[in-house]
């Protein structure tokens, strides 16, 4: 790049040589002249180079700035669409969280029923347990009580069977050949057609409550 110095040199030579000569003057005009135009020329051709890149470039910077537009309205769209899936997903989750809330409540007074449960389970068994106990001893007791009855019954059988035979059979002959058990005394009985009469009152007595006298 030309300094200041040497460029103010080179014009003072340049003066000096035109005013020692006229043709060097006219042809330096011209040379001026060319000049002018091809750096006219060169700076017009820079200038509509220039503008063209220009506007290239502002085409593409317009280009890029609608795209960015169409972009950012692409984004607050999504954007909304966002906000209200956030807003319904918020409903959802206060929602489960009181529906949660409301469980867990119910789970509390489900596991203190099951606790007081389980208590009345563990005492209602213990008292089974000594109820079976009871059970099995009565039932033995019962058992040996019947075994007793049986034995008596059939004792007291052989005892009215014996104290009827010795009662009731001296008068066998006179159609006395049966007898029954009351509870305080053994009678001796006669049949007369379907009929039993027993006893001096000649009280009717059942069929199935005479017992067969075998003397």
């Amino acid at each position: 790049m030309i300094d200041r110095e040497e460029l103010t040199r080179k014009i003072s030579n340049l003066v000096r040589k035109i005013k020692e000569d006229k043709r060097f003057f006219g042809v330096t005009i011209a040379i001026v002249i060319i000049l002018i135009l091809v750096g006219v020329g060169s700076i017009t051709g820079n200038f509509i180079s220039k503008s063209s890149d220009i506007e290239n470039e502002l085409s593409l910077t317009n280009l890029e700035l609608e795209t960015c537009q169409n972009n950012l309205e692409e984004c607050n769209n999504t954007i909304t669409n966002l906000s209200g899936q956030i807003s319904a997903l918020e409903e959802n989750l206060s929602r489960i969280t009181e529906n949660l809330n409301n469980y867990k409540s119910e789970k509390e007074v489900c596991e203190a029923s099951l606790d007081n449960c389980t208590k009345t389970k563990n005492t209602l068994s213990a008292d089974l347990d000594i109820f079976k106990y009871e059970l099995e001893k009565k039932t033995e007791d019962y058992n040996e009580l019947s075994e007793d009855y049986d034995k008596l019954s059939e004792d007291y059988e052989k005892i009215g069977e014996n104290f009827a035979e010795n009662k009731c059979c001296s008068i066998y002959e006179y159609g006395y050949k049966h007898y029954t058990v009351t509870k305080n005394d053994i009678l001796c009985c006669r049949k007369e057609d379907k009929t039993y009469l027993c006893g001096s009152d000649a009280e009717e007595t059942s069929e199935d409550k005479v017992n067969k006298l075998i003397c």
